[in-house]
């Protein structure tokens, strides 16, 4: 159903008893019934269906403005926020170091990520 590159991926950022778990209930069609492994499922589905959009997998780029470029236009969290953080801050010149300060700053990174060059 997902590529195994992106199943691996999401393991990593989530843990692979958590990935594993929220597969077997989507490949199911059943939906858990404790709230917890409803968000598990719910994240983790976003989180491979947002990356199976992609023919490249851009969020393990090397290059800082390819991470900002994408992540910016994706409305699912691919990229962890740290990494992100620290991508935004090089490409950008900013000095956000929480993720309330880059909520704050998002109207305006989004504009400035329109003009990038990747």
């Amino acid at each position: 159903m997902y590529k195994a590159a992106n199943v691996e991926y999401a393991k990593k950022l989530y843990g692979e008893s958590v990935v594993g778990r929220a597969i077997q209930y989507i490949e199911s069609g059943k939906s858990p019934k404790a709230s917890e492994t409803k968000r598990d499922v719910f994240k983790v589905k976003a989180l491979l269906d947002a990356m199976e959009k992609y023919t490249e997998a851009w969020w393990l780029s090397k290059d800082n403005k390819v991470i900002v470029s994408y992540q910016l236009k994706e409305t699912t969290i691919i990229v962890p926020a740290k990494k992100f953080i620290t991508a935004v801050n090089e490409v950008f010149g900013t000095n956000i170091e929480t993720v309330s300060q880059f909520t704050s700053k998002l109207p305006q990174l989004k504009k400035m990520s329109e003009r990038l060059k990747i």
